[in-house]
């Protein structure tokens, strides 16, 4: 209806304009009025459909949020379940073989078994590996943080005997046959490929010589847990140029008990690392980080003593054929 005053009035005062007749301000006022009300009906169905966009918008990213919360809710339980199936079948593994748990040495005579030891520990790190990956994706949707590189390492404590056997190293002199020690076993292929100097089984380290081994072995702790390793001054760590790799870190123990009521036997340590170049607090954490750290530990304790017994039994029967 404006838009139609405001048409006639134009229409009048063009037509007097044109005769000479003076335009008379009333009609000027109609004129001026026509043309406020029509930009300000503009303005309102501009905002109104603006209004109407956004509230579309934020509802639909409401429900994305909401299903990627679901999601990763699912997920979450997903993984408690495995680990819980995992912690059990070891209990009763090791439990059921308890004269057999101290002979893991991890030295096999088989080569066949050091294949297949080899071959499967590059296949659960380098999983492990994308399955971090893929939680730190999930746990970034929506977020400001940016996805880091993550890398996997399997670390076995082992008497210095038995780690000299296992690593070719020059720094073997400084340690006793039954010094605490740690070595790196493996490391997932994505490190490998990536980070080629990363040392595997090069070097022979004390229990002393790293907070998070200390913290687990010393202390009885469950994990330790890092997401800014540069801010504690207390962090110890023997690797020299260690900052160059990771600044956060994750460790959980490989670990079993001969029954439900010991002590807990520490065969070595499951860790994830990473520079957190984005300084992502969450980066790892134990909701989710060390659930699957956790399942990957108990699988790994339960592959170290069935290689042991499957390198014991290729013994047997080679003596009987012999």
């Amino acid at each position: 209806m404006i838009s139609t005053l405001l048409a006639i009035t134009s229409t009048i005062i063009a037509f007097k304009e044109y005769q000479g007749q003076p335009v008379d301000a009333s009609v000027v006022a109609i004129k001026d009025l026509g043309i406020f009300g029509t930009l300000l009906i503009l303005t309102l169905v501009f905002f109104l459909s603006y209004r109407r966009h956004k509230h579309r918008c934020d509802r639909l990213q409401q429900i994305s949020e909401d299903q990627t919360q679901e999601f990763k809710k699912i997920i979450e339980k997903q993984i408690g379940l495995f680990q819980s199936l995992m912690i059990n079948t070891r209990n009763s593994f090791y439990e059921k073989s308890a004269d057999l748990s101290s002979y893991v040495t991890f030295i096999y005579e088989s080569q066949e078994v050091k294949s297949l030891f080899n071959d499967i520990l590059d296949s659960i790190t380098t999983s492990l590996a994308r399955i971090v990956s893929n939680g730190q994706r999930m746990s970034l949707v929506g977020g400001s943080y940016t996805e880091e590189f993550v890398s996997i390492a399997i670390k076995l404590r082992v008497n210095g005997s038995t780690a000299k056997k296992l690593v070719k190293s020059s720094n073997n002199a400084g340690f006793d046959d039954n010094d605490d020690c740690v070595i790196t076993l493996a490391r997932d292929s994505l490190t490998k490929n990536d980070h080629p100097d990363r040392e595997i089984r090069k070097n022979i380290y004390g229990i002393g010589s790293n907070t998070a081994y200390i913290s687990i072995a010393k202390s009885n702790s469950a994990y330790f847990i890092s997401n800014d390793l540069a801010s504690d001054p207390n962090y110890k760590n023997e690797t020299q140029n260690w900052r160059d790799y990771y600044n956060a870190t994750l460790v959980v123990p490989i670990w079993y008990t001969e029954n439900r009521s010991s002590q807990r036997e520490i065969l070595g340590f499951l860790a994830v690392d990473s520079l957190n170049k984005s300084g992502n607090p969450n980066l790892f954490n134990l909701e989710e980080t060390k659930k699957i750290l956790d399942f990957g530990a108990d699988l790994l304790s339960l592959l170290f003593l069935n290689l042991e017994v499957h390198d014991a039994w290729r013994r047997f029967t080679k003596e009987k054929e012999e």
